[in-house]
């Protein structure tokens, strides 16, 4: 069905739903492969805009789930800007610790 068929036969709501969950889909799976062959644990963490989005989360989660990954998200820090923004203060502070700034 072509996507002006699909806005005659399906709510609003409903393909927004599927639009959000597939894109979530589509970044597990990007996050799987990229993970494939290396030396990573099976945990991935996140964070972002869309880690705050419920339905993207849900997508993300079923495609890791399904390669043996889990996703973790933030919680004592937001999983927004704020919290990358805590996180890129984290490391630089910590490169520097290490001297590896100098």
């Amino acid at each position: 069905a072509s996507l002006l068929e699909l806005l005659d036969t399906r709510s609003t709501k409903d393909l927004a739903y599927s639009a959000q969950y597939y894109i979530g889909r589509a970044i597990g799976r990007v996050t799987a492969y990229s993970a494939r062959g290396r030396r990573v644990g099976r945990l991935v963490p996140a964070g972002g805009g869309a880690a705050v989005n419920d339905i993207v989360v849900r997508g993300v989660v079923d495609e890791l789930s399904s390669e043996g990954l889990e996703l973790v998200l933030p919680r004592e820090v937001p999983p927004n800007d704020g919290g990358i923004a805590l996180g890129q203060v984290y490391w630089v502070a910590l490169r520097e610790e290490l001297g590896a700034l100098r």
